[in-house]
């Protein structure tokens, strides 16, 4: 399925010539973000599939290990249909859910409840709800099931459990598909983490320009 869509863009990109690439970069890549569903859950991208994927498995180990050891995880995922699923899949473990379209007074009511409840520890929620101010520092376990390319999301995200009031020691996870858009994403968040800690000194400061891909950019992407 993966390889498919892949092979599809790459063929419609690699007729375009440069220019072409530059000026459609932003609705190309919401279109691979397509890739990005399927690499965290195929489900996402096609409805009829029903095996459990491979992130889940991985996230089922990442979970248990946590609850086993009497501490607290968000799960970071950018797909709405992820975070319902997940929330249901570990509802034994005492499981909320947080994404944009929940109204401001029910998001205060569940960051409440995951801070003060210890019988509720996993929260699955959208690094993009995660604005500044939101303390979620219950927890010291971050695992990012997948990631897009806005190094914002992901910083502010890990600060709401590594924060002052943390008293433990904060991880943080990335389940990455191997041979997938998921190393690219990692090596340019990580890329990007780094000039902004050189340049600014203060990534929390950070506000990064758009990224404009070229032709042999989003060709890279793509594992050509």
């Amino acid at each position: 399925m993966y390889d498919e869509l892949r092979e599809r863009l790459y063929l419609e990109i690699i007729n375009q010539d440069g220019q072409q690439v530059t000026d459609n970069a932003e609705n190309i890549l919401k279109r691979m973000l397509r890739l990005v569903e399927i690499s965290s859950n195929p489900g996402l991208f096609d409805t009829s599939y029903s095996e459990l994927p491979a992130k889940f498995a991985v996230l089922d180990n990442l979970i248990k290990d946590i609850i086993t050891a009497g501490e607290k995880a968000i799960i970071w995922t950018g797909f709405v249909k992820n975070i319902r699923l997940l929330r249901r899949r570990y509802d034994r473990y005492g499981a909320a859910m947080l994404f944009g379209d929940i109204p401001l007074d029910e998001l205060a009511r569940i960051v409440g409840n995951f801070q003060n409840y210890p019988e509720l520890r996993v929260l699955v929620a959208n690094p993009a709800a995660a604005k500044e101010g939101l303390t979620l520092t219950a927890a010291n376990h971050a695992i990012y099931l997948d990631r897009n390319f806005n190094l914002l999301d992901y910083l502010q995200s890990q600060d709401r459990i590594h924060r002052i009031s943390q008293e433990k020691t904060a991880y943080i996870y990335n389940v990455v598909g191997e041979k997938t858009i998921d190393a690219y994403i990692d090596d340019v968040v990580y890329r990007k983490q780094v000039i902004a800690k050189f340049v600014y000194g203060d990534t929390k400061e950070l506000e990064m320009p758009p990224v404009i891909y070229s032709k042999e950019d989003i060709l890279h992407l793509l594992g050509a």
